[in-house]
């Protein structure tokens, strides 16, 4: 029954969504965050999310679905008003990341872990990993891109950016923002952070694990792209729930 309904007929259906996130998002004054790599991408967009939620309207979808698809599902109920977007981009063929860029242009990129245990599609881990220096070289001159410093492959792409470079690390000493002193605990994990010149002391997160630390570091590292100071973002992810 299509009565009432407005149908639009297409030849190829993803292609005429593509198209439509890329006009759609063309109308919009929003800050768009990416979130990529190979794992900790939904709770490092989550944390984003938490860090900024008081301060600008977000909008963040989390969708299981990877590709293009992914993306324009993960979009499908923005709105005019939002004045940050979170998108989480999981490519799952060779070229599907420069399709994605068509779509979205990114204002800042996190780059999380690159591993190549799950390369699926790719017939190589170099394959895989092309598809995110892709990625990284879409960055504008003054945007952020927001790396691992604790990993190899994350960090080789750094070289090919021209946008502003933010590095997050745990106990290695030469990230811009570093978690050091780190204790698990039943309840939460517990941390000291550097960034900078400056330390907090005895900061925590409820969630658990030492590796979760690294989507707090990135969404501290985006909060203040963003406005957020580290004492206020330090609080609202106390907020923060395990997925």
């Amino acid at each position: 029954d299509i009565d009432n309904v407005t149908v639009i007929v297409v030849k190829d259906p993803l292609t005429a969504i593509m198209k439509w996130v890329q006009l759609m998002l063309g109308r919009l004054d929003a800050t768009i965050i990416v979130v990529a790599g190979s794992s900790a991408r939904s709770t490092s967009a989550e944390a984003i999310r938490c860090i900024l939620d008081d301060t600008k309207n977000v909008y963040y979808r989390d969708v299981d679905v990877g590709g293009r698809l992914g993306v324009a599902i993960g979009l499908a109920e923005v709105l005019p008003s939002h004045e940050a977007i979170i998108l989480k981009f999981n490519t799952t063929f060779p070229g599907e990341m420069d399709e994605m860029i068509n779509m979205v242009q990114p204002d800042i990129v996190v780059m999380t872990h690159i591993d190549c245990h799950h390369t699926d599609e790719f017939e190589s881990c170099d394959q895989l990993i092309q598809e995110f220096h892709t990625l990284i070289e879409s960055v504008p001159k003054d945007g952020h891109l927001i790396i691992n410093h604790d990993d190899e492959n994350a960090l080789s792409l750094a070289t090919h950016t021209s946008a502003n470079l933010v590095s997050v690390g745990i106990d290695a000493f030469g990230a811009d923002y570093m978690a050091f002193n780190v204790v698990v605990g039943a309840n939460g994990t517990g941390f000291d952070l550097k960034f900078g010149s400056e330390r907090r002391v005895g900061r925590w997160t409820p969630l658990l694990s030492k590796y979760h630390l690294y989507s707090i570091l990135y969404a501290l590292a985006v909060g203040t792209q963003l406005g957020v100071d580290i004492d206020t973002g330090l609080g609202r992810l106390k907020l923060l729930q395990p997925l």
